[in-house]
């Protein structure tokens, strides 16, 4: 066999492999009859096929196969959800969920939405918890709305704060059939079957006995200074004094889904840049960030600008800092310097700062002695007393009285005076004697050597 025949027959072989992976793939990429859509699930503590982030008086704890979630506060909870896959729901209609909770039964809230968008009025839908406090699947029929890529998940309308639930998995089943079957399955059985050992309670006092709030957190965290539509120049900015060391700062923001940058930028009382960073928020949640030092007692200015971005994301992305009723701890001035507001806009910024131990690193700078503004006084010059014997400090002399006085003091210290020389004047003079006399017996020297090569 030829080697040409050879190398045809390896070629046939490779492109007949490739069209049926081909094949395969496009087989392997549509779901098995009953089965999701797309399911979000949690695995060591990492969600899969999406997102799952705490909003507005939620804390999460993403642990084993579970997140876990507590309350801070009972006005208006909820999670975000993120589909990385967005669902068709004339297709997939059924919105399912594998939940466990404690505490009271109540009902709960789903805001819907295409990928990239928020929570808006008149998408939403009411759903009820089950009696049972064991692992449960909550229906939602969300029948021709639309494409679906974000959920708001507004777990309960008014909750206990001491009251906690657990999320295994979201998904978009066919039908409510369908959504059974799966969650006999094996499959759905083994969904959140390590719940770890954390609380999430425990982490919500940790939480809260570390923050420094800058607004008074008995109140309502509402929309606030709008970075939309997305343009360059927008800038939002609080100070205050803070008694403690702080190394993070939370921060409460009604966001895009699709994530939208901003530019944080912490200056100390001098306007010194300490800190500058690009950093992205996603959804209506809270998000923390990381100076990556400790920051001492003082008095601080954050700023949050906007940034520039691509012209295809600027009708796609905002950015809305929370607003909150002004601490009275806390000296907060805030200027509206091209962020707009609406009525909803209260004094102080969703803003926390997270208090640390001090940086044992740190030294103050010492403080320079300052200049002398004015010239300082002359020390009288001392004289010979009557007596001959003492020295007396005496006033200084009169410039026209003491003229032959003071000529002799100040010509003394230069060149010759009253038949006395001076000897610096004189060993300079004796230098340049022998300076030049050297020169001299150099060129005779030269002279020399250049006859006896003539000769």
């Amino acid at each position: 066999m030829t080697m040409k025949k050879i190398t045809a027959i390896i070629l046939t072989l490779m492109l007949v492999l490739g069209l049926v992976t081909v094949q395969f793939a496009e087989e392997a990429a549509a779901p098995a009859e009953g089965a999701p859509a797309t399911l979000i699930t949690v695995e060591n503590g990492e969600v899969k096929n999406g997102s799952i982030a705490a909003g507005n008086n939620v804390k999460t704890l993403n642990e084993g196969d579970v997140v876990k979630f507590g309350f801070k506060g009972d006005f208006d909870p909820m999670i975000v959800i993120n589909f990385n896959e967005p669902v068709d729901t004339a297709e997939y209609p059924v919105l399912a969920f594998k939940v466990q909770r404690t505490g009271e039964d109540v009902e709960g809230q789903v805001f819907y939405n295409e990928p990239g968008s928020g929570a808006v009025a008149g998408k939403e839908k009411t759903f009820e918890w089950g009696e049972t406090q064991e692992w449960q699947w909550i229906k939602v029929d969300l029948s021709d709305c639309g494409t679906v890529g974000y959920i708001r998940f507004d777990v309960f309308n008014k909750p206990n704060v001491e009251t906690t639930g657990m999320i295994a998995a979201f998904g978009f089943f066919k039908t409510e059939a369908d959504v059974d079957a799966f969650a006999d399955s094996g499959a759905g059985k083994a969904l959140g079957s390590d719940i770890g050992t954390g609380s999430v309670g425990e982490e919500i006092i940790k939480e809260e006995k570390s923050f420094y709030p800058l607004y008074d957190t008995k109140g309502t965290i509402s929309t606030g200074w709008w970075f939309h539509p997305y343009a360059e120049g927008k800038t939002l900015s609080t100070s205050f004094e803070i008694p403690e060391w702080f190394d993070r700062i939370w921060i409460f923001a009604y966001a895009s889904s699709t994530p939208c940058p901003v530019l944080l930028t912490v200056l100390d009382e001098h306007d010194d840049e300490v800190f500058s960073e690009e950093v992205t928020a996603t959804g209506n949640a809270e998000f923390i960030v990381e100076l990556g030092k400790a920051l001492k007692p003082g008095y601080y200015t954050i700023l949050i600008e906007s940034v520039e971005v691509d012209d295809d994301l600027i009708d796609h992305i905002h950015f809305v800092l929370g607003s909150a009723p002004a601490s009275e701890d806390v000296d907060v001035e805030f200027s509206n310097n091209g962020g707009n507001a609406n009525d909803n806009t209260q004094e102080a910024p969703a803003i926390k700062l997270m208090i640390c131990e001090p940086d044992p690193n740190y030294t103050e700078k010492p403080t320079a002695t300052p200049k002398p503004t004015t010239a300082p006084t002359e020390i009288p010059t001392p004289v010979p007393t009557e007596a001959g014997d003492e020295l007396a400090v005496t006033d200084a002399p009169d410039v026209t009285e003491g003229s032959q006085q003071g000529g002799k003091d100040n010509n003394s210290q230069s060149g010759e005076k009253d038949g006395k020389v001076n000897t610096g004047l004189i060993a300079g003079i004796v230098a340049g004697g022998v300076v030049i006399i050297c020169v001299i017996i150099a060129i005779i020297a030269g002279i020399k050597k250049k006859s006896k090569k003539s000769n």
